[in-house]
């Protein structure tokens, strides 16, 4: 595989593209055996990297994953702090890097290590992880990754969507 240094000078190559069409690269941290994808080396890509053009999509499910050590090979790199609090630590963590978010809420799942469950039935903190966009400035979209949610697509969307303006509401009343 390529060094460090080789994938910055390759993104850098491609993010001056994207400026000069106006547009942003978007790096989705998946957190399974990869390089770049263990916590502090998505944070120094970034850094590295360094342009407005490229950002972090986080994913609050992946974020979870990545940052717990699930499916990570030695030597691991885990966020010390309370598990459903991971995806607003991680946020706080890569501040300006972020891009592009995914809503989701996790379980632990042995096949994969981590699943998908409607939002307020798993271990993610939202109000901590909404609290975290906004103190780093992120107005953007929220998108709703509920496409492995067992169950009825439909009603999983409404809850979920119910869900989360629920919280939305309460932190904007606060």
């Amino acid at each position: 595989g390529k060094s460090h240094e080789e994938i910055v000078k390759e993104i850098k190559k491609y993010t001056k593209i994207a400026e000069d069409m106006n547009i942003m690269l978007v790096y989705e941290v998946h957190g399974i055996p990869r390089f770049n994808d263990k916590p502090h080396d998505v944070l120094r890509l970034f850094r590295d990297v360094n342009s407005p053009f490229f950002k972090c999509q986080v994913d609050f499910m992946h974020i979870m994953r990545n940052c717990s050590g699930v499916l990570q090979s030695p030597p691991l790199d885990i966020i010390e702090g309370e598990w459903g609090k991971l995806p607003a630590i991680f946020i706080r963590m890569l501040g300006e890097y972020v891009g592009d978010v995914h809503v989701d809420d996790a379980i632990l799942n042995w096949t994969v290590g981590m699943g998908r469950t409607p939002f307020g039935k798993g271990f993610v903190d939202f109000e901590e992880a909404l609290k975290a966009l906004k103190e780093i400035g992120y107005e953007d979209w929220l998108t709703l990754d509920i496409h492995t949610i067992p169950g009825d697509i439909w009603q999983n969307t409404v809850e979920s969507k119910q869900y989360l303006e629920k919280v939305l509401q309460k932190l904007q009343s606060t």
